[in-house]
This record gives C-alpha cells, sequence and structure tokens, in this order.
C-alpha cells in the first residue's frame, strides 16, 4: 500500500550561523541549512528539517550549548553527547515575525583531527491560531 502525503516548502534554504560553547571549549563557528514543511502554505504547523555543520575548539564535554540565529528564526541546541565522535541535541526554537515555535532532535559526528562536525536535525513546528 502506498500513501502519498502532499508536502510544500513553507520557507527554504534559510541559513542561520550560529556559535555554542563547552565547559572549557567552543564552537566558533556554525551554520544551519534549514527549511519549513507544510501540507500547504497555508497550514498552522509542520515538519522541518536542517542541516548543521561548523568548527570547535578547546575541551569538549556532553554538556554543550549551540544558539543559530539569521534575524528571525532562534534555534537552540541542549547538547546530550559530544564523546566517541558522535554529537546530540535537543532543540527548540522561535520566528519572531510568524510567531512559530520549533522543537526537535539533531545528531551527527565529528572529528577531533580536523575539528569540525556535521550532522543533520529534524522535528515540528507549530503558529498559534490567529498569528
Amino acid at each position: 500500500m502506498n500513501v502519498n502525503v502532499p508536502i510544500t516548502v513553507v520557507d527554504s534554504a534559510i541559513e542561520m550561523p550560529g556559535s555554542g560553547s563547552f565547559a572549557a571549549g567552543s564552537i566558533p563557528s556554525a551554520l544551519m541549512n534549514i527549511n519549513f514543511y507544510a501540507t500547504n502554505a497555508a497550514e498552522l504547523s509542520g515538519i522541518w528539517a536542517g542541516l548543521v555543520s561548523g568548527s570547535f575548539t578547546g575541551t569538549t564535554s556532553d554538556t554543550w550549548s549551540a544558539v543559530f540565529n539569521d534575524s528571525s528564526n532562534i534555534v537552540n541546541f541542549t547538547g546530550t553527547q559530544w564523546s566517541a565522535g558522535q554529537w546530540e541535541a535537543q532543540v527548540s526554537g522561535t520566528n519572531a515575525t510568524k510567531g512559530t515555535s520549533m522543537d526537535g532532535v539533531a545528531s551527527g559526528t565529528y572529528s577531533t583531527g580536523t575539528t569540525t562536525f556535521s550532522g543533520a536535525a529534524t522535528g515540528a513546528w507549530t503558529t498559534p491560531s490567529g498569528s
């Protein structure tokens, strides 16, 4: 059985610069390219997906955070793992102009040899009625 679910890009290819920190290190440079999707452009909720990349310095730890901000969207990563070449985070965010809130998860890999990381993030977004 095939299921056909129509999907529309609501906002696409938004580049969000970011930075963050560990207890004794930092994420001086990060970028997330994010897209928002819904079943049609008038929907008040949908899903989002993003690709993440960046660099880090200093001592890393499982407790870390990063903020991505493009002047209207603010996305917060609250790190839950940064060890054994893998990272994970809980994600929350808002869009100030549309009143949209979002949540989700992110994960990926990192390399201590090149001090770079990359991964993907995904979740759901909603806009309160009347916004």
